[in-house]
């Protein structure tokens, strides 16, 4: 089924990413991402010798509060994921 397929790797493109949500500031000069699991930032890395600036998705701390509603998103994405592999599999 392509519409089966579809569904699943664009639930699997979309739950994998983390700009799900963006907000930008008035001026247009920064914008926040945002996703499901994981949200959008800028790292400052270095080794002593060397500085990179590395733009990446990473995982919510612990001390971030998740709501029932992200919660309910949370459980969604699971289960369509997890439906989706077992309809490739069959």
């Amino acid at each position: 089924d392509v519409f089966g397929a579809t569904a699943f790797l664009l639930t699997l493109v979309g739950s994998a990413r983390c700009d799900f949500i963006k907000f930008t500031s008035v001026d247009g000069t920064f914008t926040d991402h945002f996703g499901v699991w994981r949200y959008g930032q800028w790292a400052y890395l270095t080794n002593g010798e060397q500085a990179w600036l590395y733009e990446g998705c990473f995982p919510y701390s612990d001390s971030v509060v998740i709501d029932s509603k992200w919660k309910a998103a949370r459980a969604f994405d699971a289960m369509v994921l997890i439906g989706g592999l077992l309809f490739f599999m069959m």
